[in-house]
């Protein structure tokens, strides 16, 4: 059964990629190509308890009376629940696994093909034309392990587990391993899988043209960058802003090497920058945007370019490992030498290179833990204007909106210490710390006006009613609505009306150069000097 290809795209045959989406007219960068409801949405299987089975919201679920396998944060998600999947789900896991806890820990592949084998059939249904790979995994190591859990999925379905449905079973649970997305949360990790044939059908590019975006139960197909009328859809499958080995290692479940002139040509995060037609809607970010974006060191010198090529991947592993431990004199020794272990990277100011872009994230995070908040943002400051931008060259893109909305969060917590600073007796020792003097200059921010227009700039990259509830824009707009209604602020919310009213005008250009761009460049610097001293070996007593 061929799925169902949205309104503005049409499919395609390729020479070499079998078949391929197009648009069948212009599209804008930011615009919403389209929207795909899921044929398959579960969560991960360490996450049940942390997200609703349905909505996928996050918050304290009530779990399923029956099964104690779903998950769902009223009964009205339940309802559609139960109607889409979950009746037959309930009743074949409450028969076929007795333990609860074994249920709970039921692996998220055989969970998620039971699911298939239950609404579509062991022939697949909708997900029938999808590839699968069979061929290339067959024989390889781990196949042993696919068969089993087909096998397993086949028994608690009640399908059985002659030869032929197995083998069927094995090759729809590659079709769903091949094609399904990850849906990633920054706070608690890899937590579902969603999968729906049409957007399947989107190719990869490292260069993509767009990119999909989880909001609730839907997956958002987005322009990067303005799309001519014929032209393809690519999206990257995986992480595009690490280096070349890391994306091919990523890629071989895909069983195909990327030729995008990115891999092609090894281009580093500043080459691939450079190239791309996002660059220019950082125009008012930056007073020296075409130089900052464009014509970064990183993109034609040859010893940095060099650097950038061999950067450390084997960090990359360690940060994540690191980012899990508990105790933060071991965490922060560990981002030290992680840290440490990027040197070059650090000398050559490639900040937005993997891994080193990674270990600014986690620098911040252990200062919000440490409750260190205005090192925390000072450095997610420092990580939005030398990292970010050449990652992400979309303005509107999700990873800068939600870095955005970080350093949002963290002003607010910032903000009553400036002022409690502000009141208070002054050194005027020539030895002053670093912390003091950076809280100085921390005082001197107008820190709620910034926050405000942060929080407004996050909002008008989700203007599309389709993205308000993306938990992002939620968060925005909860902390927004806070500061417009703060007590002697009508000042400041007529100005910054009028800026987002007229964002085009030279007085709120003017505004907004002053307010955030001359701010955040403050705060970056602060956040160059706090790892300059609190992370290199040099200073290190």
């Amino acid at each position: 059964m061929a799925p169902s290809i949205p309104a503005g795209l049409t499919l395609k045959s390729h020479p070499s990629k079998g078949r391929a989406l197009h648009t069948t007219a212009a599209i804008k960068a930011g615009q919403i190509i389209a929207v795909f409801n899921p044929t398959l949405l579960l969560p991960s299987s360490g996450s049940l308890s942390d997200i609703c089975t349905y909505c996928f919201k996050r918050g304290k679920p009530r779990s399923c009376k029956q099964c104690r396998v779903a998950y769902y944060c009223d009964a009205k998600c339940q309802t559609a629940h139960w109607t889409t999947v979950h009746k037959a789900e309930c009743v074949t896991l409450s028969k076929s696994v007795s333990s609860v806890a074994q249920r709970r820990q039921m692996p998220t592949p055989i969970r998620a093909l039971l699911q298939v084998l239950l609404t579509q059939g062991v022939d697949g249904g909708v997900l029938a034309d999808l590839e699968g790979h069979v061929a290339q995994k067959r024989g390889q190591p781990g196949w042993a392990d696919w068969e089993l859990m087909a096998m397993a999925a086949c028994a608690f379905s009640g399908l059985g587990t002659e030869g032929d449905t197995v083998n069927k079973a094995t090759e729809l649970l590659c079709k769903i391993n091949t094609n399904a997305f990850h849906r990633f949360d920054a706070d608690i990790g890899d937590h579902g899988v969603f999968l729906e044939p049409a957007l399947a059908m989107v190719n990869h590019s490292c260069v993509p043209n767009a990119f999909v975006q989880f909001v609730g139960r839907t997956a958002i197909l987005r322009a990067e960058g303005d799309i001519a009328a014929g032209d393809e859809i690519e999206i990257s499958y995986t992480d595009n802003t690490t280096p070349l080995e890391k994306r091919r290692e990523n890629l071989t479940q895909y069983t195909f090497e990327c030729e995008c002139p990115r891999c092609k040509d090894d281009l580093n995060v500043y080459q691939a920058c450079a190239t791309s037609p996002s660059a220019d809607l950082n125009k008012t970010w930056f007073d020296d945007w075409d130089t900052k974006l464009r014509k970064h060191h990183g993109i034609t010198n040859e010893v940095a370019v060099k650097t950038s090529q061999n950067a450390p991947l084997e960090a990359l592993e360690t940060i994540e490992l690191a980012s899990q431990v508990e105790n933060l004199e071991v965490k922060e020794k560990a981002i030290k030498d992680q840290y440490e272990a990027c040197r070059e990277l650090i000398d050559q100011n490639l900040w937005a290179v993997s891994p080193l872009a990674n270990i600014l994230t986690e620098i911040s995070i252990l200062y919000s833990e440490k409750q260190n908040f205005a090192y925390a943002l000072f450095v997610a400051c420092f990580s939005a204007c030398e990292s970010d931008p050449f990652r992400f060259p979309a303005v509107f893109h999700p990873s800068r909106a939600r870095a955005l909305l970080v350093i949002a969060k963290l002003l607010s917590n910032t903000a009553p210490l400036a002022a409690k600073q502000q009141s208070a007796e002054h050194s005027t020792s020539p030895e002053r710390t670093l912390y003091e003097s950076a809280i100085e200059k921390l005082v001197k921010i107008d820190q709620v006006s910034l926050c405000q227009m942060l929080l407004v700039i996050i909002l008008r990259g989700a203007s599309d009613k389709r993205l308000m509830e993306w938990e992002v824009a939620n968060g925005a707009a909860e902390m927004l609505y806070e500061i417009e209604n703060l007590p002697g602020r009508e000042q400041e919310n007529s100005l910054i009306r009028l800026w987002q009213e007229s964002p085009g005008d030279d007085e709120s250009k003017a505004l907004f150069h002053y307010a955030v761009v001359k701010q955040l460049d403050t705060l970056a610097q602060l956040g160059k000097q706090v790892l300059e001293s609190d992370f290199d070996p040099k200073n290190q007593k």
